[in-house]
């Protein structure tokens, strides 16, 4: 979930204006002019200094304890009670600003915490595996629609701000349903997709996170040791980020190959061998190791069964100049001729 410091600011800068508002004597024109100025700046403004109001008042309204009454001496001689003090904060003894200050501080702090609490409580949450072989479609309370690919895990969290998904495993097409500003964010390793409304494919691989759209635009950003990397995709684009650097790279695609494997199959276009391999690898039980850099590069185009991934790696020697060796349990060697 992502934090927003300003809030707090906001708060203690609505506390201090309306301890200025109570010092009538010192309180301006110029002063009034500024924090006009001050609540047109920001709609937050206006809204923590209404919250900062709301919470003074009800403080205000709290009864106060009775000043305490000294027994006179009976040696002493009787003198006319003092005149009542109008003013809770004259019966207490204290100067009103520090009394004043004090309390909106703790006003301040207390709608904060309120904020804070509010705005990142869940509201809905839902844990979501498939198995080998099985592909599952949910529908969010929103009437977004994630289509969970097999060996996948996600976690959905909605809160009053965000709907935030995190895919911990395996590959999801998401469509979202759009709803104003509440923004959908999809985290997976070190990758964070921000939309509002579209339809895009994720997939976590080992060592990459690709990310391809079929409709709307997505915001991609992704984190590594010494930068973040932020880029913005449309529709007929992808993306493949490394989960070590955060470095992305644009990878050839259209439209009709992001979410592709609901239908059952996969569609490679100028795709390059090793993401092919990447993709082809998660639907095989045998590993499949590509020998030699050379061949890494190498771009494929075609249309993968779901059902039968060994099928299209039988092919690829007469699409490539490569031999592809069936080691049988140990796997597949791919190579150059």
């Amino acid at each position: 979930m992502s934090h927003d410091p300003s809030v707090a600011l906001f708060y203690e800068a609505a506390s201090d204006w309306l301890t200025r508002q109570q010092d009538s004597e010192h309180w301006t024109a110029q002063d009034k002019i500024a924090f006009e100025h001050w609540l047109q700046q920001d709609p937050r403004h206006q809204q923590a200094y209404e919250a900062i109001s709301q919470t003074w008042t009800m403080f205000d309204q709290v009864k106060r304890p009775a000043s305490p009454v000294s027994k006179a001496s009976s040696k002493a001689t009787a003198v006319p009670a003092p005149r009542p003090k109008t003013t809770w904060r004259d019966r207490l003894g204290l100067h009103w600003r520090p009394v004043v200050g004090g309390a909106l501080s703790f006003c301040a702090t207390l709608g904060i915490a309120t904020w804070y609490w509010y705005q990142h409580s869940p509201q809905y949450t839902q844990h979501v595996e498939t198995a080998q072989a099985e592909q599952r479609d949910i529908t969010l309370p929103d009437g977004s629609v994630v289509s969970l690919n097999q060996n996948s895990t996600l976690e959905v969290e909605y809160s009053p701000h965000e709907r935030s998904l995190e895919l911990l495993q395996g590959e999801a097409f998401f469509k979202v349903a759009p709803q104003g500003d509440h923004r959908f964010v999809v985290k997976s390793a070190n990758t964070q997709v921000r939309v509002i409304g579209t339809a895009f494919n994720v997939r976590l691989a080992p060592s990459r996170v690709y990310v391809s759209v079929r409709e709307g635009v997505v915001s991609v950003n992704s984190t590594g040791d010494r930068e973040n990397h932020s880029t913005t995709l449309k529709a007929g684009d992808a993306l493949r980020i490394s989960t070590d650097t955060g470095l992305q790279k644009p990878s050839p695609s259209t439209p009709d190959r992001a979410g592709a494997w609901q239908s059952g199959q996969l569609i490679f276009k100028r795709t390059p061998l090793y993401e092919v391999i990447d993709e082809l690898q998660g639907y095989m039980t045998q590993p499949i190791e590509l020998v030699g850099t050379q061949i890494r590069s190498y771009p494929v185009s075609g249309f993968a069964n779901t059902q039968h991934p060994a099928d299209f790696l039988d092919a690829l020697a007469q699409l490539l100049p490569v031999q592809v060796e069936n080691l049988g349990a140990q796997g597949y060697r791919i190579s150059a001729k």
